[in-house]
């Protein structure tokens, strides 16, 4: 098997990574070109797991029963009886443990809730699973890199789930330029799931990503503010942030608002361009056509795209050839250390504030 690719990906995250050493990357050519990586069968379907069988983990399920390339052969719910349906809607057998997972499992999807991601996450690559880690892959780096050396001394795939990075690639925004400006926006009413975590790792870390992504430029400089609603951790967080080639962001993310909201508006030198996910529409006043979107300042319609499919289809690609995932966990890792900065520039202890409408912001 070609160990190119791996090689490829090692030499990226070494150069991103201060916990990997030259003589570690050295070591693990050696030891590739000379064992060989681990195919994967060309024609039987790859056996995998859903840990988490809430709302995402059953969105995971269903993508795995519809690929030609998956088999899923079970689900992992420490609280089954909290989904009464399940068994109905999704026709596996359903785990209280990971221990009781069924043999043979290749793969797996975390989709626990975001503070028992490093725990679960260790446990299936000590198995020798290839994991999908949904966002955030954990809630500290230290525990990051130690998921991400764990995966690499068991010789298996770690992939992080950062599935918006699809959006940006169908629309062509990667390659239309670094904005000048940009400023995302993405509010949702209270809601009883993602509660074990702060919003900077739960619905900021997509715009963290996507700011990341289309300006790589370090951060320079950044400032916070944030209060809590309906949970022991920041519900709403507003962050401005400075890149040191100018760039300037403001993220503003919130679970304690009164409509949904999910903007993003791109500003360069040309002019500016809006997309409202919602709605499905975008406006772009550049002058020049970016990526799939038209020179046509008009409204006009984004492409259709199912991120998670295309997630999970990489994913199993990546299982099978050994050829590297599109988001590698150098990229997720920046977007966590921006997560983290921010966090510990949030005011200590936050004020708790009532339900706010943000559709104003």
């Amino acid at each position: 098997m070609d160990t190119a690719p791996f090689v490829e990906v090692m030499a990226h995250d070494c150069l991103h990574d201060s916990t990997i050493t030259f003589d570690t990357l050295v070591r693990e050519v050696i030891r590739l070109h000379t064992t060989g990586a681990r195919p994967q069968s060309a024609h039987s379907p790859i056996p995998v797991a859903v840990i988490g069988a809430g709302h995402f983990g059953r969105c995971h399920a269903r993508q795995y029963l519809a690929h030609p390339d998956a088999r899923l052969v079970a689900l992992v719910d420490t609280h089954p009886e909290a989904h009464p349906a399940l068994t109905d809607t999704l026709p596996v057998p359903v785990a209280r443990t990971l221990q009781d997972l069924p043999r043979p499992v290749q793969a797996a999807s975390i989709a626990t809730p975001a503070s028992t991601h490093y725990r679960v996450a260790r446990s299936l690559l000590r198995q020798g699973l290839h994991v999908l880690l949904e966002k955030p892959m954990t809630l500290t780096l230290k525990d990051a890199d130690a998921l991400t050396r764990l995966a690499r001394q068991h010789r298996v795939l770690l992939q992080p789930g950062l599935q918006e990075r699809y959006v940006l690639h169908n629309l062509g925004l990667t390659g239309a330029g670094r904005p000048l400006r940009l400023h995302a926006i993405r509010c949702h009413p209270p809601m009883t799931r993602n509660t074990d975590c702060s919003v900077v790792h739960d619905l900021m870390m997509h715009d963290l990503d996507t700011l990341h992504t289309l300006n790589p430029a370090p951060v320079e400089h950044l400032s916070a503010s944030g209060h809590r609603h309906h949970t022991a951790h920041a519900d709403e967080v507003r962050a401005q942030l400075r890149l040191d080639d100018g760039c300037e962001a403001l993220l503003e993310a919130s679970r304690a608002a009164d409509t949904a909201q999910r903007r993003l508006a791109l500003t360069y030198a040309d002019g500016t361009l809006t997309l409202d996910f919602l709605a499905a529409t975008a406006v772009n006043l550049t002058g020049r056509a970016l990526g799939a979107l038209t020179a046509d300042p008009a409204p006009q319609p984004l492409p259709e795209i199912d991120p998670l499919a295309r997630q999970i289809g990489d994913f199993l690609r990546a299982v099978r050839t050994g050829q590297p995932a599109p988001v590698t966990l150098a990229q997720a890792r920046r977007a966590l250390a921006t997560a983290e900065a921010i966090q510990a520039h949030l005011p200590a202890p936050l004020t708790h504030t009532r339900h706010r409408d943000t559709r104003h912001a």
